[in-house]
């Protein structure tokens, strides 16, 4: 008997043979229909739900004929099932083309990584075709990730799974792992892709104790990833196929996707990136070239993305692939790029309405020499990896705020959103269950993982949160928690300035298991403060004083009379000394020991708010670990005014200085009239 014989199969196959039964529906008839197709036109949606019960379906050309009432509506479900079941096999909705490339990091830890991930693997330098211990690892794949992984948690049909099984098993009885999972990988678009968006979101997982081992589903999860890519890596004959040169990647993508790219950034991938020899293909690909292969699935893509090309000069023989005579699509000249290699944007271009090519971004990634390079040219940035200070500057939220017109709809819909928070009850099991998820994912997992803070750091914090469960007193330890150190409350805010709007896209708040579980968690860090039953003691109003230094770039949205909504928290303070020390314009320059990290082309700033609102400042100068700064803190979704701007000259007390007076709206009635009339 095989060691791969495989589970019963599903219900309808005890009754019925169906292959077979694939064959019938796709017989033409004299009149050259296919079955689907005359089912779907007699309006047996019954019917139609069978066929659809396996990849067996086949595109459905327009009906013309006259159709009544009844037709329609049938018609109409059908149509619903067809684009169901396409999107359940094809899975273009659920991983966009572009994830691949988009889920990358380009932190100061990818060196590391990249090492970590080599060294890890080193007991299949020995690789051996025919050693037991390969065929162990590939029915291991074949075993859990096949058949239990991609049937349960990707819903890959018994067709699609017995396809990319087939490979597998070739593997084990030919003994050439190369030759067939790449046969596996470009067989069908839904693998290659799921298998992907499993890389980046599971492979740096490995690297981490803790969450490796929290279950034995999710260890044998990141086992199997990682032995499909090692096994790859150290093939006896991948060298055979190396590549070296230029190939070159087309997609869509979004404004936001691209923000990494920019020039002198390093990148390292965490998933195997398909490239093409042929920049005409990456064209095709990116929606530019003559024959435009996203042509057919243009509704699955945002109007706001853009098309771009990357252009990747491979240098070390341990990264490209050339698969192209392997490839089940061989017309593409694919060259597979391997996880974790480093590349630096060089260049990158974006053509006008006058070129060839209007509104196209090329970018240019060249392969890093050696890991030594990189750390030199990096070494020289007085950078701090626990402070913070270079990767997240300290004026950065209130950058992210916004100024538009949808900033008064996006604070309602937020306060609108979160009524369930208004009963709020210290002791409720709820709040108790919200705050293990705070701790769990997003101290435990998302902070260690992502922003790579140290244990010491997230034990310290999490004892807050710990001690906010076991006391029913979540607004003293937040705040303590927020206080403690340095890099807590600003990471918190950098999290809450580039996602917590997705709360308000359905379609971003529910992409991936991991995002939705990081919005929801900085929803509740916020709402639980927001509603907290106690808040109302701590309330300020008045004005209070915030000092920093900021680009002229950044200074442009405070023009007198635009209102700024903050999409973050802003510490303040009632004294406004403190402000100026801040600014680096007072006596005792608390800046001055971190100058190094502000570009000379920043301006002091004193940001003066007026306060007017019961639910917008918390005084926590008592609650704070940092008592002499004399804080109020803002709360997210506050909406205020820009009433008057002076710049002091070089004869004043403060020269350079630019102070910025903000009044909060009183209500948002007002500030929509004003706007009306503005128009």
């Amino acid at each position: 008997m095989s060691l791969l014989k495989t589970e019963e199969n599903n219900q309808i196959e005890k009754y019925i043979n169906l292959e077979n039964n694939i064959k019938t529906i796709d017989r033409l008839s004299s009149d050259g229909q296919v079955a689907l197709h005359v089912a779907s036109f007699r309006g047996h949606s019954e019917i139609v739900q069978f066929f659809l019960t396996d990849s067996a379906f086949t595109s459905l050309a327009t009906i013309s004929s006259q159709l009544t009432l009844f037709d329609i509506s049938k018609w109409a479900e059908i149509q619903r099932l067809v684009i169901t079941a396409s999107n359940l096999h094809d899975f273009r909705e659920e991983i966009p083309d572009n994830n691949y490339i988009v889920w990358s990091i380009d932190g100061e830890s990818l060196i590391r990584k990249g090492r970590e991930f080599r060294e890890q693997i080193d007991l299949y330098k020995t690789y051996d075709n025919q050693h037991h211990s390969i065929t162990k690892l590939l029915i291991e794949i074949v075993e859990y990730y096949l058949n239990e992984y991609l049937t349960e948690q990707e819903r890959f049909s018994s067709t699609k799974i017995d396809e990319v099984k087939r490979c597998f098993r070739d593997a084990i009885d030919e003994q050439n792992y190369l030759k067939y999972f790449i046969k596996a990988y470009t067989l069908t678009n839904s693998f290659h892709r799921v298998l992907n968006k499993h890389l980046a979101l599971y492979i740096l997982h490995y690297f981490d104790a803790r969450p490796y081992s929290s279950t034995p589903a999710e260890y044998r999860l990141i086992n199997c990833l990682a032995h499909i890519v090692t096994l790859l890596i150290n093939h006896p004959d991948v060298r055979q196929h190396k590549y070296i040169g230029l190939t070159y990647r087309g997609m869509l993508m979004s404004p936001n996707d691209l923000k990494p790219y920019r020039i002198g950034h390093y990148i390292l991938n965490k998933s195997f990136i398909s490239t093409s020899k042929n920049r005409e293909v990456a064209q095709m690909y990116a929606g530019s070239g003559q024959e435009s292969v996203l042509g057919v699935i243009s509704t699955q893509h945002d109007p706001l993305e853009v098309p771009v090309i990357f252009k990747f000069i491979i240098k070390h023989d341990d990264t490209g692939i050339d698969i192209e005579y392997m490839s089940m699509v061989e017309d593409e000249e694919e060259v597979l790029i391997l996880p974790f290699s480093v590349f630096q944007v060089k260049d990158r271009i974006e053509n006008g309405s006058n070129t060839g090519s209007p509104g196209l971004i090329e970018i240019e990634l060249e392969q890093c020499e050696d890991n030594e390079q990189i750390n030199n040219e990096k070494s020289q940035k007085t950078y701090n990896l626990h402070n913070f200070q270079e990767e997240i500057p300290d004026n950065n939220y209130i950058i992210w705020s916004i100024c538009d017109d949808n900033l008064i709809k996006k604070g309602e819909e937020f306060r609108e959103q979160i009524d369930l928070y208004k009963a709020y009850d210290n002791q409720h099991h709820l709040i108790t269950k919200l705050l293990i998820e705070i701790v769990e994912y997003y101290l435990n997992e998302y902070l260690i993982q992502q922003e790579r803070f140290p244990r010491d750091q997230i034990e310290k914090i999490r004892d807050c949160f710990t001690k906010a469960i076991e006391e029913q007193n979540y607004l003293k330890y937040f705040i303590q928690a927020y206080t403690f150190t340095d890099s807590f409350h600003r990471v918190l805010n950098k999290h809450l300035a580039l996602y917590i709007l997705h709360y308000f896209d359905a379609q971003s708040y529910s992409s991936t298991p991991a995002e939705y579980r990081l919005i929801n968690c900085l929803v509740h860090i916020v709402t639980l403060l927001t509603n907290h039953p106690d808040i109302h003691k701590y309330k300020y109003k008045g004005i209070t004083y915030r000092g920093l230094l900021m680009k002229k770039s950044d200074l442009k949205p405070y023009h007198i009379g635009n209102y700024i909504l903050n999409k973050s928290f802003i510490s303040t303070s009632k004294d406004p000394a403190v402000a100026r020390m801040y600014a680096g314009s007072g006596q005792e320059n608390v800046l001055g020991g971190l100058s190094n990290h502000h570009d000379p082309s920043e301006v002091p700033v004193i940001l003066k708010f007026t306060i007017k609102q019961d639910d917008t400042g918390v005084d926590i100068e008592h609650m704070s670990m940092v008592e002499d700064e004399e804080e109020v803190l803002i709360l997210p979704f506050s909406v205020f005014q820009v009433k008057d701007r002076i710049e002091y000259g070089s004869d004043t007390d403060w020269p350079g200085l630019i102070e910025i007076d903000l009044e909060q709206c009183e209500d948002n009635e007002q500030v929509n009239n004003k706007k009306s009339k503005s128009k």
